[in-house]
C-alpha cells in the first residue's frame, strides 16, 4: 500500500506539472479515480502496463473482456490470450472498478517517460502533443530541433509512437510525423528516408482514418522518399477519390490536385476522375469555390485540364438571374472568365439582361445589378456579341434612376465599353452620345477617372473618344468665359491634364479670349487660372499673353482698374520672354507712359515697378532714357528734365525742371 501511495503521489505531481505547463488538459483533480486506477495497474502489473503505454487500446480490450463485452479475439492477436492467468487479480480489479471509466486513458497511461523522450528537447511535451493532436505545440517544439542528433532522437520517438498507436491516435501520430518531417524539415536525409518508409507503411496498411486525413503534398513527397510505394499511394488516392460519395469536395482537394499533377503520367487519369466528381460538386457553393481555386498550367493538353469543357458548360448553364443564386453566380463567373471562350457570351448575356429588366423600377444599385454591370467591366468581349445590344438598351434608364454614385460610375464604364467594343454601329453611336451628355454633367474628378478608364482599354478608338470628351470640355470653357465658375476651373485643369488630346494652342486661344471678359472680377479669375497653369502651356504662350494684354489695355482706356489688371499680367508674362522679345514689347509698354489718355498713363506708371523687375538694369535704363528723349522732343518748352517721378495710383506723371 505504501508503494502504491508513493507512486500515486509522484504521478499526481507529474500530472499537475504537465497541467501547469499546458501539456495536458486540466483534468487531474476531477479524475483522481482514473489516475489511481492507472497507477494501480502500473504498480501491480508493470509488464502489462508497458504494453498499455505502447497502445492505450490494450486497456480497453482488457476491460471489455473482463466485463464480458466481447470474446477477446483482439487480445489473442496481441499475445494476451492468457491474460487472466498471466495477471492474476486483474479481472477482479477491473470488475470492481467498472464504474471508474478510463475516459482519459491515453493521458494517464502516458505519464511515464521513455528513453527517446529524454533525448529530444521537450520530448515529453512533444509526445503529449502528438497524443492530443496539439498541432501548434508540435510546430513550436520542432523549431528547437536544430541538429542531426536531436533530429534522429525525434525520429525515433515519432516512429515509436506511430508503431504502438492505432485508430485516432495513429492518425494523429502520422499527422505530427508528416509535419515535422516535411513541414519543419528537421531530419537528415537518412532519417527522412526511414521515417518516410514507416509513414507510408502505416498509411497503406494500418491507418483506418483514410488517406484524406493527411496533407496530400506531404504524403506524396513521403512516398517519393520511401522509394518503392509511390504507385501504391497514387492508386490509393485514385480509389479514395473514386469512392467518395460526397456532395462537395473534401478538404485539401486543391493541395491534392496540385500534388498529383507533379506526376505527368497520371495527369489524364486524375483529370478524368476529378472532372467527373466536379460535375456533381459544382452544385454546391463549396464545390464551385474549390474549382475556382484550381490553377492548371496554361499549356496542358485539353484532356488533362481541370475543369474540362463539359464541366465549364455545366457551370455556364447554371448562371441564373435568381437572387438566391447570386453567391454562386459570382463564383461561376470567375471560373467562366478564367476559361472564357467567345461563344459562351451567347448564353451568359441573357441572365444579365433579365436581371436589368427585372430592376427597371428599382432605384437601388442592388448586388444583382452590380453583378450584371460588373460582368461587362470584367469581360469587355461581352459587348461585341450581337445579343449584347439588349444590355445596352437598358443602361441609360439604369443610369438615370440609380441614386448611388458608385453605381452611376460603373454604368458609365459599361457605356464606354459599348462605345468602343460594340460591333453594332448604332449602339456605338448611341453610347458615345450618352457618354458626352453625362460627361458634361459629371464632376471633374469623376470625369477624369472616366477618361483614364477609357485609356486603359486597348482599342483603336480609345484616343478619339477621349479627344471628343476633352474637346467638349474646351467648348464648355469657351462658353463659360463670361461667367467662370469652380467647375470652369476644374474643366481647365482637366484640359491641361489631357492636353495631348487638344489641337495645339486651342486652350491658349481660349485664355487669350478670356482677357476680354466684361467683368473685372472675372478677368482677375481668368488671370489667376492662367498663372496657375502657365508653366504647362505652350512655350509661346507668355509672348501671346503679353501682346494681348497690351492690346486690351489700349482698348479699355475708360476702365483704369482693368488696365492695371492687364498690365500686371503683362509684367508677369514679360519675365518669361527672351531679351529680344522683351525689347520689342517694352517699347510698346513705355509708349503707354506718354499716351494721350490719362488713365492709360497712370495705369502704366502704376505698374512700372513690376515691369522693371522683369528687365535687366541696363535694359530698364535704356528704355527710360528713350522715353525721356522722346518727351524732350515733344515738350520743347521744358529745357531740362530734372526729376522723373512715379506717382501714386490715379495721379499723372509729373515732369519738373
Amino acid at each position: 500500500m505504501k508503494h502504491f501511495l508513493n507512486s500515486f503521489i509522484m504521478k499526481y505531481q507529474i500530472a499537475k506539472a504537465r497541467e501547469s505547463a499546458g501539456l495536458m488538459p486540466t483534468i487531474v483533480d476531477v479524475s483522481l479515480p482514473e489516475l489511481a486506477k492507472a497507477v494501480l495497474i502500473e504498480d501491480a502489473y508493470p509488464d502489462l502496463f508497458a504494453k498499455i503505454v505502447e497502445s492505450p487500446r490494450v486497456y480497453l480490450l482488457l476491460e471489455n473482456a473482463a466485463l464480458k463485452h466481447d470474446d477477446g479475439d483482439d487480445l489473442n492477436s496481441l499475445g494476451l490470450e492468457n491474460w487472466n492467468t498471466d495477471f492474476p487479480g486483474l479481472k477482479e480489479i477491473l470488475e470492481r472498478t467498472r464504474n471508474m471509466q478510463m475516459v482519459h486513458a491515453d493521458v494517464f497511461f502516458s505519464l511515464k517517460s521513455t528513453n527517446a523522450e529524454l533525448k529530444v528537447p521537450r520530448g515529453t511535451e512533444l509526445k503529449t502533443a502528438v497524443i492530443e493532436g496539439h498541432i501548434g505545440l508540435i510546430d513550436e517544439i520542432a523549431k528547437g530541433i536544430t541538429d542531426n542528433l536531436t533530429g534522429t532522437a525525434t525520429a525515433d520517438l515519432l516512429l515509436d509512437q506511430m508503431t504502438r498507436s492505432s485508430g485516432p491516435f495513429l492518425q494523429r501520430s502520422i499527422e505530427a510525423t508528416l509535419r515535422i518531417c516535411y513541414g519543419a524539415k528537421v531530419f537528415s536525409q537518412d532519417d527522412t528516408k526511414r521515417v518516410a518508409s514507416a509513414l507510408i507503411q502505416a498509411l497503406l496498411y494500418r491507418d483506418t482514418a483514410g488517406i484524406f486525413t493527411q496533407r496530400p503534398d506531404y504524403v506524396l513527397t513521403s512516398a517519393e522518399d520511401a522509394g518503392n510505394h509511390l504507385e501504391e499511394v497514387l492508386t490509393k488516392y485514385y480509389r479514395s477519390v473514386h469512392e467518395l460519395d460526397l456532395a462537395y469536395p473534401p478538404e485539401d482537394t486543391l493541395t491534392l490536385i496540385s500534388a498529383l499533377y507533379r506526376f505527368e503520367a497520371h495527369r489524364k487519369g486524375f483529370a478524368d476522375l476529378f472532372n467527373e466528381k466536379f460535375a456533381t460538386w459544382i452544385v454546391s457553393t463549396h464545390g464551385l469555390a474549390t474549382l475556382e481555386g484550381v490553377n492548371m498550367p496554361s499549356d496542358l493538353p485539353l484532356d488533362e485540364q481541370i475543369p474540362s469543357e463539359d464541366v465549364v458548360g455545366k457551370i455556364l448553364a447554371g448562371v441564373s438571374p435568381q437572387t438566391s443564386e447570386l453567391s454562386k453566380n459570382l463564383i461561376r463567373r470567375k471560373i467562366l472568365f478564367k476559361h472564357w471562350k467567345d461563344e459562351y457570351a451567347e448564353s451568359f448575356i441573357p441572365p444579365l439582361v433579365i436581371i436589368l429588366q427585372d430592376a427597371q423600377s428599382d432605384p437601388n444599385y442592388s448586388p444583382e445589378i452590380e453583378f450584371a454591370i460588373e460582368s461587362v467591366i470584367l469581360n469587355h468581349r461581352l459587348a461585341e456579341w450581337p445579343n449584347a445590344s439588349q444590355l445596352w438598351s437598358l443602361l441609360p434608364g439604369l443610369y438615370s434612376r440609380t441614386t448611388k454614385s458608385e453605381g452611376k460610375i460603373e454604368v458609365s464604364k459599361v457605356a464606354i465599353i459599348f462605345a468602343l467594343m460594340s460591333k453594332d454601329q448604332n449602339v456605338r453611336t448611341a453610347s458615345r452620345e450618352f457618354l458626352l451628355n453625362i460627361w458634361g454633367q459629371q464632376s471633374a474628378p469623376i470625369l477624369r477617372d472616366s477618361l483614364n478608364y477609357v485609356k486603359t482599354i486597348e482599342h483603336a478608338d480609345s484616343f478619339e473618344l477621349v479627344k471628343t470628351a476633352i474637346t467638349q470640355e474646351l467648348k464648355f470653357i469657351n462658353n463659360e468665359r463670361s461667367d467662370p465658375s469652380d467647375r470652369t476651373a476644374n474643366r481647365v485643369a482637366l484640359c491641361i491634364a489631357f492636353s495631348e488630346y487638344l489641337s495645339p494652342g486651342s486652350l491658349e486661344d481660349v485664355f487669350i479670349r478670356a482677357l476680354d471678359v466684361n467683368s473685372d472680377e472675372y478677368l482677375k479669375r481668368w488671370i489667376e487660372l492662367i498663372s496657375e497653369h502657365q508653366d504647362k502651356l505652350d512655350s509661346t504662350f507668355p509672348d501671346k499673353l503679353a501682346t494681348a494684354c497690351l492690346t486690351f489695355v489700349r482698348s479699355n482706356e475708360s476702365r483704369p482698374q482693368r488696365q492695371e489688371i492687364l498690365l500686371r499680367s503683362f509684367g508677369e508674362a514679360l519675365k518669361k520672354l527672351t531679351e529680344e522679345r522683351k525689347r520689342d514689347l517694352i517699347s510698346q509698354y513705355f509708349a503707354l507712359l506718354k499716351d494721350v489718355n490719362l488713365n492709360t498713363r497712370n495705369a502704366a506708371a502704376t505698374t512700372l515697378t513690376l515691369v522693371k523687375a522683369a528687365l535687366s538694369s541696363e535694359a530698364f535704363r535704356i528704355s527710360v532714357a528713350n522715353v525721356l528723349g522722346d518727351l524732350r522732343k515733344e515738350i520743347r518748352m521744358i529745357p531740362l528734365v530734372t526729376v522723373f517721378c512715379i506717382p501714386s495710383p490715379g495721379l499723372p506723371i509729373a515732369i519738373t525742371d
